[in-house]
């Protein structure tokens, strides 16, 4: 998949009671996303934020096609969950403009 983003690494930082994305494409550049995360789950979901570029990578639609066309006879139930699946991977990363 071409990456339209950073790739990484992405890391959470804790800075004055805030949790920011530090985003590094290499040494000598660095860039922090422009969102904030507060309150009881602010790590949390900073983390989540941080872990996008793994994500999108995790979302391998045409791998999940391709299993799901193999598995449809020998094991429809499995091959109709990993096409909706394959649904929500699709949905996911063009909800990120992927």
């Amino acid at each position: 998949m071409e990456t339209k983003w950073t790739p990484g690494p992405w890391e959470v930082e804790l800075r004055d009671g805030l949790v920011f994305v530090e985003v590094t494409e290499n040494d000598d550049e660095r860039q922090w996303i422009g969102a904030e995360c507060r309150g009881p789950s602010a790590e949390s979901n900073a983390r989540l934020i941080a872990a996008a570029p793994d994500l999108a990578e995790a979302c391998n639609p045409g791998l999940l096609k391709r299993a799901a066309l193999y598995l449809d006879e020998l094991n429809p139930t499995l091959a109709d969950e990993l096409s909706r699946h394959e649904q929500l991977a699709r949905a996911a990363l063009a909800k990120a403009g992927l």
